[in-house]
Formats: C-alpha cells, structure tokens, sequence
C-alpha cells in the first residue's frame, strides 16, 4: 500500500516541478517582451538598437517551443494523474 501511494505521489510531485518550470518560461517571456517594449519606447527604432530587439525577439521566440513542451508534458501528467486516481478509487470501491 506504501507503494501505491508513493506511486501516486511521484507524477504529481514531477507536476509541480513541470507547472513551475512553465511559469518561469512564461515569466521569462514576458520580461523579455517589456524590455523590448522599453528599448522602443525610451529609443525608438534607431538602428544601434535594432540589433539588441532583434536578439531579445529572437530569444522570446526561442522561448515559446520550450512553453509549449512544458505544457505538453504537464498535460501528460495529469492525465497519468487521472488514470491512478481513477484506478484507485476502482479498487477501494472493489474491496
């Protein structure tokens, strides 16, 4: 029975992990867009500048695969969530 439940535990555990991690990103997302933002605003578009946007865009759109995989992975897992959950409860019901 100890088993089960560290079994049950483990992928809600590596969730939060993957939930964390995905906030991150998207924090991470987000300031590098307000950075943009205020490099525009404080210089608008004068060239010695570009280059330091076109990197930070580059880097917010690197960025964004890294989200979708977290959040990919975070789907997986409450699935796998679901289906122990589920499997559980069918045998307390059964006992």
């Amino acid at each position: 029975m100890l088993k089960n439940k560290k079994e049950l535990k483990a992928p809600k555990v590596e969730k939060t992990k993957k939930e964390q991690e995905a906030e991150h990103l998207r924090q991470a997302r987000e300031r590098t867009q307000a950075w943009i933002d205020a490099l525009h605003d404080e210089h608008g578009t004068q060239l010695e500048n570009e280059a330091e946007i076109h990197r930070q865009e580059i880097l917010k759109k690197n960025y964004q695969p890294n989200l979708k995989n977290k959040e990919k992975e975070l789907a997986e897992l409450e699935k796998q969530i679901k289906i122990k959950e589920k499997s559980k409860q069918m045998l307390a019901n059964s006992v």
